[in-house]
């Protein structure tokens, strides 16, 4: 009876222990959830807003700016008059000092113009439409061949519909590639690009076309009045897919606010390389030291352990120094190859090669195998647990560096997604303060080391215990 009131002690404190270890990844996953609203109302709180898609409800909508190659801004529209010359469809569209509605917790809450006095309220009804549009038309001077992009305030009420928009000028109709996904809450000043080299990121990219396909702009110092429109459109999406969106949401504006792709291309190359780089080098130093009898051999081993003991500072400088001799800074040479031999990966493979049978190598030997053929024949095949366990550390090594590749690299070209990372939040502004975003891209950086390490366990569980056993 005390055995096993000892044992079940000894899981449930096991399982505590794990679930208390597990604690950041969990706090990590709810954060890289939350929106923006819900990590500035609730700092700190596991929190997550789940979407209200009302089919009846408000959008705000407040100063729309364009602006040009000079940096110079022209109004669209401040909603300054009490009456204005918008349109609707599906919808009630009205200019207003400021709004009331019901928050989630049932309280009235004033919302009151960002930019501006006045507003323009949108009210939706989807039980009667399933599509809501509003637009004006207008004429005015300006040069939209030089136009950059286009900012406006909108009020989200995070529904998870789809919001576009449509720019006219003349024949020639601007339209979102892609929807703004209404899940935020409050004030969120949104830019419309025009130019792909302009894109900020939050609404997707205008695209230009006309009779003849796609248009590419000349600059001209002609000033000319065209008719022109502006038009929004609202459609709502199923729960499910509501849910999704918001889900991903954070994840796609990590992808998007900076080169991440890149990040993950560039880390990738450096850690399959030094990856392997490591495995060959170890699995053929070990294999000297463990089976090969030469002068010197134990000495020459114990001093190979010995530069374990030095710490990694201090072997920077000078690596530093030769990696600007050899003319490789700021390359992915200075990546790869000063991490192409680990001792602690020739000390796990020659504790494991130990523990094989010289018989083995006896009988191969009599068959006329060479000594390379036993190698790569009897020795590596038989050391799996132990290859995979290095790999797996090499791995997860190589895809964590930070120190090395933030000295070695000044160009973005170059840089790893622990750089990125660092980059997004130290940028400072929105970014920098936004830890959904950043935990976000923490889980993005995270998942193929849990790939990788689940896949691999038992193998490594395996070659951990095997290369402390001695022959």
């Amino acid at each position: 009876m005390r055995r096993i009131l000892g044992n079940s002690a000894a899981r449930a404190f096991l399982i505590l222990g794990g679930m208390v270890m597990l604690l950041p990844l969990g706090w990590m996953l709810t954060t890289a959830l939350k929106d923006e609203w819900t990590i500035q109302n609730y700092p700190g709180k596991w929190k997550i807003s789940i979407p209200q898609t009302a089919v009846k409800d408000t959008l705000l909508l407040d100063y729309i700016l364009v602006m040009n190659d000079e940096l110079e801004e022209w109004v669209l529209e401040d909603f300054e008059e009490p009456v204005t010359p918008w349109e609707a469809q599906g919808m009630e569209v009205s200019s207003s000092a400021a709004h009331t509605f019901f928050a989630g917790t049932e309280r009235q809450k004033k919302v009151e113009p960002k930019v501006g006095e006045r507003m323009l309220t949108i009210d939706y009804d989807f039980t009667r439409n399933a599509q809501g549009q509003w637009q004006r038309s207008f004429k005015q001077p300006m040069r939209i061949e030089n136009a950059l992009n286009m900012s406006l305030w909108v009020y989200g009420n995070d529904c998870g519909y789809e919001l576009s928009l449509e720019f006219t000028d003349g024949d020639r109709v601007f339209s979102t590639q892609e929807p703004l996904l209404v899940n935020f809450r409050g004030w969120r000043k949104l830019y419309v690009a025009f130019r792909p080299e302009d894109q900020y990121g939050e609404l997707a990219l205008f695209t230009a076309h006309g009779k003849d396909g796609p248009i590419t702009f000349a600059p001209t110092d002609d000033i000319h009045i065209s008719p022109q429109e502006i038009k929004f459109s609202l459609t709502p999406l199923a729960y499910p897919k509501v849910l999704f969106n918001k889900a991903l949401n954070n994840f796609r504006l990590v992808w998007r606010s900076i080169p991440f792709g890149r990040y993950y291309v560039n880390t990738l190359l450096i850690a399959f390389a030094v990856t392997l780089g490591q495995v060959m080098t170890s699995a053929l130093a070990a294999y000297a030291f463990a089976r090969l009898d030469f002068p010197g051999r134990d000495k020459i081993f114990y001093g190979y352990l010995a530069t374990m003991m030095i710490p990694g500072a201090v072997t920077m400088i000078p690596r530093f120094v030769m990696v600007k001799w050899f003319g490789w800074f700021d390359t992915l040479y200075a990546l790869i190859i000063p991490g192409l031999s680990t001792t602690y990966g020739t000390f796990l493979l020659r504790q494991f090669f130990k523990t094989l049978p010289k018989d083995l190598e006896d009988a191969a030997r009599i068959d006329g195998c060479s000594l390379f053929g036993i190698f790569w024949r009897i020795i590596l095949p038989l050391s799996k647990p132990a290859l995979i366990t290095l790999t797996v550390i090499s791995f997860m090594g190589a895809w964590q560096m930070f120190l090395w590749p933030l000295i070695v690299t000044k160009s973005q070209e170059y840089w790893t997604l622990q750089i990125g990372l660092a980059y997004m939040g130290g940028r400072g502004g929105e970014m920098g303060s936004q830890y959904n975003l950043i935990m976000a891209g923490a889980l993005i950086v995270l998942i193929p080391q849990v790939i990788i390490f689940m896949a691999a366990q038992k193998f490594f569980q395996r070659g951990i215990v095997l290369s402390g056993l001695k022959e």
